[in-house]
């Protein structure tokens, strides 16, 4: 099995929000997090990821077949130092 991270071009962002999409419906019984009015979560910094040195996308690949992705930054989620941090991690590997 060869696992990969392979960098979101700008051309693939919808693939990526699609698979947002089923992220923050999954996620949303945590963070109890309504869609919106047209039935969409919108992951609002989703543009920030190609405008943005501190931000990155990665598609997860197993065996050249898409599994997932995962989105790091450089925004601490407290008073602590960091390089950087896992923001968003979803895996759906069949």
């Amino acid at each position: 099995m060869k696992i990969e991270l392979r960098p979101v071009p700008m051309a693939e962002k919808e693939t990526l929000n699609n698979l947002l999409e089923k992220y923050n419906y999954e996620f949303s019984q945590y963070d109890q997090i309504p869609f919106g009015a047209d039935g969409l979560y919108h992951y609002w910094p989703l543009e920030a990821y190609w405008t943005e040195s501190d931000r990155a996308a990665y598609f997860i690949q197993v065996d050249g077949v898409l599994a997932g992705f995962v989105l790091i930054n450089a925004h601490p989620e407290c008073d602590r130092s960091l390089d950087w941090a896992v923001a968003e991690f979803f895996v759906a590997y069949q």
